[in-house]
């Protein structure tokens, strides 16, 4: 599963289904279940996963599409996983930004919430993808469809 372009003349890529990224912060935060404007965001710590990664890429963008930048919020943490931005935002250290089919559950038990961000949407794409010609081609498509069938009956999921 991918959240990035796969040029076609390498891989074969198939959607799955789009994601919407929101603000996560823990249910103890100031902010939690409010809706705020994004400025109200930089006087709190924002932990992220380390410069150059995909993740950090996608929120840099996030960020200056909404005129915003990580050097905006008081102090950051940087972190190399995304278990380890979860645990900091339950233990209250900060905010980040997520996909929410990520952190559903967690959202769901209670143990983190949701900040809400006005005028504020970002929805990716998530893709299955195989190197093309691969001898696990077929074996790729049988799963493909069974992911399908396996999303098709979960509804809307509002991911």
């Amino acid at each position: 599963m991918v959240d990035t372009y796969c040029p076609p003349e390498e891989y074969e890529c198939h959607e799955l289904f789009e994601s919407e990224t929101i603000c996560i912060c823990a249910p103890t935060h100031p902010l939690a279940g409010k809706t705020v404007d994004f400025k109200e965001l930089n006087p709190y710590r924002l932990i992220f996963r380390e410069e150059g990664s995909k993740s950090y890429l996608n929120l840099r963008s996030i960020l200056h599409a909404y005129n915003q930048d990580v050097h905006n919020f008081a102090s950051f943490v940087e972190t190399g996983t995304i278990n380890s931005i979860h645990n900091l935002v339950i233990e209250n250290v900060g905010l980040s930004f997520v996909y929410k089919f990520v952190v559903q559950k967690n959202l769901d038990r209670g143990v983190m919430s949701q900040i809400f961000i006005n005028d504020f949407k970002c929805k990716t794409f998530i893709n299955y993808a195989w190197m093309k010609n691969s001898f696990f081609a077929e074996k790729n498509r049988e799963f493909l469809d069974i992911c399908k069938h396996y999303l098709s009956g979960l509804g809307d999921l509002n991911l």
